[in-house]
């Protein structure tokens, strides 16, 4: 019977692990891809503020 009780403490707290792991990890990519998505909007709005420079007036 212990031997039982060992797997699956074992498999859960494996099976926790993981999940922690994985949510650090997706967390991260998000936060990346978050900072890149307001960068791009940072720089389309740069060159939408500046004047063009067509001769014109």
């Amino acid at each position: 019977m212990q031997y039982w009780i060992n797997l699956w403490t074992v498999v859960l707290a494996g099976g926790i692990f993981v999940f922690a792991l994985l949510a650090i990890v997706v967390s991260y990519g998000g936060a990346f891809d978050i900072y890149k998505l307001l960068k791009s909007i940072s720089s389309k709005r740069d060159l939408s503020e500046k004047p063009h420079s067509d001769g014109m007036q």
